[in-house]
């Protein structure tokens, strides 16, 4: 379940396409929860915490362009895929070269 709090309709929107998209793409259950706030943040375009098991905490910078939040959002999503994988470091390594291919997979699924 993705609960969104914050951003434009179009944000929002676009989160709920990403989530459903990444959830298949990582084969991520769809029985997680994540809370996202779309909101200004300083020094960061996004990040995630793992509140508990399957529940997660995600903020997005509102201030990004669509194709930056698109990419942002799935380096979070690959974050989540981690935490919920224990034999699965978390690592940004892996993050910011899945990132990429997830934004255009989605990207060309959603131009069609």
């Amino acid at each position: 379940m993705l609960t969104i709090e914050g951003g434009t309709a179009a944000q929002q929107t676009l989160s709920r396409s990403l989530y459903g998209f990444c959830l298949k793409a990582l084969q991520i259950t769809p029985s997680i929860e994540i809370d996202l706030s779309i909101r200004d943040i300083q020094g960061a375009h996004a990040w995630t915490d793992h509140e508990k098991p399957k529940c997660f905490y995600m903020v997005i910078d509102s201030m990004l362009e669509r194709d930056q939040f698109i990419v942002a959002f799935c380096h979070e999503m690959v974050h989540v895929a981690q935490y919920l994988n224990p034999d699965r470091p978390v690592s940004e390594d892996e993050a910011y070269a899945l990132e990429s291919q997830l934004a255009k997979d989605y990207q060309q699924l959603e131009h069609g």
